[in-house]
């Protein structure tokens, strides 16, 4: 299955001074999920294009140098007619079965319309919103599937030592879904505030990061969603995936 992708340009790039391809100039989490996609599936039949502040609409093989431009509601304006074009020689030139859109409202503008180029027997898929949830929908959209969760270890008997950012605690899993409850009846931060990632606590979906800032008290802002993932996992805590 021919598939093609219009991913938006990302302010993170390769400081390397000699011009690079596209796919290789941008260096956003966006652009490494589709490097290992890539690199885990040589075979598969996917377009990548990038729509850049300054380039417009370009193949990711694009030769790019090390550049600082962003996208303006006047350089989207500017940008969307070739773009439209870029886009209508795409369509006509391949028989794509899927199309996926992943970019953020401000680049989205200049595709503003992009249906009406787009046959109606092509699976479009549009992912937006924040940079979490664009991950995680840019991944099933490659892969067809979420990622697969490593099982977590049957929750212990004896409490666990886990370390996080300088920070030991000596816990079990009963000890934190005992935390987690008694945080969500004092209304403790904000247990909703998650995009692709969740633990079940009493029946209430909360964010890992929320949990984990529970029981160390560090703020969400000081660790990533991966460390308490990590954290949880070895607690023996599932961690699950909308």
């Amino acid at each position: 299955m021919t598939r093609l992708l219009l991913l938006s340009c990302s302010r993170q790039k390769r400081q390397e001074a000699d011009i690079l391809p596209a796919i290789e100039r941008y260096d956003g989490p966006a652009f490494r999920v589709v490097r290992r996609f890539q690199h885990q599936n040589s075979q598969a039949e996917l377009d990548v294009h990038i729509l850049s502040a300054r380039a417009g609409l370009i193949p990711s093989s694009h030769p790019t140098p090390l550049y600082d431009q962003r996208i303006t509601s006047q350089r989207a304006a500017a940008l969307a007619p070739a773009a439209a074009t870029v886009l209508r020689s795409l369509l006509h030139a391949h028989s794509y079965e899927a199309v996926c859109i992943c970019m953020g409202k401000d680049y989205a503008r200049v595709l503003d319309g992009y249906r009406e180029h787009i046959p109606p027997e092509v699976t479009v898929t549009a992912i937006n919103g924040s940079s979490g949830k664009m991950l995680a929908g840019l991944h099933d959209w490659l892969y067809g599937a979420p990622p697969a969760l490593p099982t977590p270890p049957a929750p212990p008997q004896e409490p666990v030592t886990v370390c996080l950012r300088g920070v030991a605690l000596t816990l079990t899993a009963a000890h934190v879904i005992e935390r987690a409850g008694q945080a969500l009846r004092e209304g403790y931060g904000n247990p909703s505030n998650f995009q692709a990632w969740y633990v079940n606590v009493d029946g209430q979906q909360v964010a890992p990061k929320w949990l984990v800032g529970v029981i160390t008290g560090i703020p969400v802002g000081g660790f990533t969603t991966g460390e308490a993932r990590r954290v949880l996992n070895q607690l023996g805590i599932e961690v699950q995936r909308l």
